[in-house]
């Protein structure tokens, strides 16, 4: 079901730019395609006005994350990393880029591009 183009015309755009989309549930969707060898462009909707955060891995145990918000209504996008169950760590070297980011009343979507492994672990697992 696309109701969300509907909701946020940011998402129209990538709706038809994007290789897959995942729906996780009803308040939460990832979108990525590859824009280049080696990195990969990630959008990611859900219905939040607070953080959202973004884990690669198979728990938050040494888990590369991006973690995302508004501060004075300026969209942050932050790369950082878990060692345990607890706010992850801001990495040193920030590896995201173009970095977008709307809301409205109900729904947030950040949009950023990363390199697609990290420490040696490989993103295109992401949906599986």
């Amino acid at each position: 079901m696309k109701l969300l183009i509907f909701i946020i015309p940011f998402l129209l755009f990538f709706e038809k730019i994007f290789a897959e989309r995942i729906k996780v549930d009803q308040n939460f969707y990832i979108s990525y395609r590859f824009v280049n060898e080696g990195k990969i462009q990630i959008n990611v909707t859900s219905k939040s006005q607070g953080f959202i955060g973004l884990g690669f891995g198979e728990s938050m145990l040494n888990a590369s994350m991006i973690v995302s918000y508004f501060k004075d209504g300026v969209p942050v996008i932050e790369d950082r990393s878990s060692v345990a169950h607890e706010m992850p760590s801001l990495d040193a070297v920030q590896e995201i880029q173009s970095k977008k980011g709307v809301r409205n009343e109900t729904w947030t979507t950040f949009s950023f591009v990363r390199n697609i492994a990290k420490n040696g672990k490989n993103l295109l697992e992401i949906g599986k």
